[in-house]
């Protein structure tokens, strides 16, 4: 062995308190991973993709946080307990488990990842989508138009002057969004607020056709790019979002590869294979 015991001891008293400490970021994790994608689902669901449900992925991320935490004890009490030592050896099977675990996760993840950055695709004609953008091409027919004025207080550019057509820069009582309109409430087939809060958190506009300016969130908010529709945003936002947990799990999993390593070289030391063997000697005589 390369470490003398005394090293690897410490290593090992070091390596419990990394997994209790890898488990409450777990569990942080895991609560933080699911209030996101409950607020995704909600907004999903006012946009009409119903048949998407992204909550259910944060089940796995509690399983991993109890999971590392059980571990964690094992080695706790695998290292206070030295007459238990069967605790480290679950302590080093967990380690070896999580580290398969989260590589096969963390690869799965990042190949999720690169597979939804290919899929930008999004017809108008789909049925999943139409009634989003049929909300999206009432607007434009609409807002800032003869039927609704609306306030723009930024100087018109080439590609606003297509859909900004009557407006006013002074009259801030004016529409800045399609919600304001008299007709809004009869012409639209469902609420709004998820289109708004999807325009206001990516910087878009349009869902599979873009536009040049806010249409549910505000008429003078900036669209991020003008050739980035919504749709690609949030397609975007997941690819992030997995890539990102993909990484963060292979980083976990190099970590519980060395936890496993140091364990085994402890547990395997000359040292404690000399112990071992006196008490065999010891019993055999008895």
């Amino acid at each position: 062995m390369c470490l003398p015991i005394k090293t690897l001891k410490i290593i090992a008293f070091v390596q419990v308190f990394i997994a209790f400490g890898l488990s409450i970021l777990a569990f942080i994790g895991a609560y933080y991973i699911s209030k996101l994608l409950g607020k995704v689902d909600e907004q999903l669901s006012g946009l009409g993709v119903g048949f998407i449900s992204l909550k259910f992925l944060s089940r796995p991320f509690w399983t991993l946080a109890l999971g590392i935490l059980v571990v964690a004890i094992c080695g706790i009490l695998g290292t206070i307990m030295k007459n238990r030592k069967y605790f480290l050896v679950m302590f080093n099977m967990g380690n070896l488990c999580f580290f398969v675990t989260f590589t096969l996760v963390g690869v799965i993840a990042i190949i999720v990842g690169a597979f939804m950055a290919q899929d930008q695709t999004c017809s108008p004609s789909d049925p999943q989508y139409t009634t989003v953008q049929t909300m999206y091409n009432q607007a434009q027919l609409n807002l800032c138009k003869s039927p609704c004025e609306c306030y723009y207080s930024k100087d018109i550019t080439p590609q606003a002057s297509t859909e900004v057509l009557v407006y006013s820069k002074t009259d801030e009582s004016k529409a800045i969004k399609a919600q304001e309109c008299s007709y809004f409430n009869s012409a639209f087939s469902m609420d709004a607020s998820a289109i708004q809060w999807m325009e206001e958190k990516f910087d878009c506009s349009g869902w599979c056709i873009e536009y040049p300016i806010q249409m549910f969130n505000d008429v003078n908010s900036d669209v991020k790019d003008q050739k980035f529709s919504c749709y690609k945003a949030l397609g975007n936002y997941f690819k992030r979002l997995f890539s990102i947990s993909g990484i963060v799990f292979i980083i976990m999993a190099f970590i519980m590869g060395l936890m496993f390593i140091f364990t085994c070289c402890l547990g395997y030391h000359p040292e404690n294979q000399h112990k071992f063997d006196n008490y065999n000697k010891i019993r055999n005589q008895r």
